[in-house]
């Protein structure tokens, strides 16, 4: 994700910022809850729980509800430091 869209953000500077940061319009967590939920992806879910090597067989699904949502926000936050980095100068 961040070498595609890192070439993405050469190519329309801070476009792609904006666009992206829309996904923070709502709380991420409540995006991931709900996509968690959503029986369209529970086959998917379900899927690659069976080669998790967690003690309780979630390890996708745990990776959706806590590890994106924390990639997504340092994703945000370094084009921020670029946003007050470009301010300061």
């Amino acid at each position: 994700m961040g070498i595609g869209l890192s070439e993405f953000a050469e190519g329309c500077e801070f476009d792609s910022y904006i666009r992206f940061m829309e996904i923070f319009k709502e709380p991420i967590e409540e995006k991931m809850n709900a996509l968690l939920r959503d029986r369209r992806y529970s086959t998917f879910f379900d899927e690659e729980d069976k080669i998790s090597v967690s003690p309780d067989g979630h390890c996708m699904r745990m990776a959706f509800k806590y590890v994106l949502p924390l990639y997504l926000h340092s994703v945000a936050a370094h084009f921020d430091g670029y946003y007050h980095y470009i301010s300061v100068r």
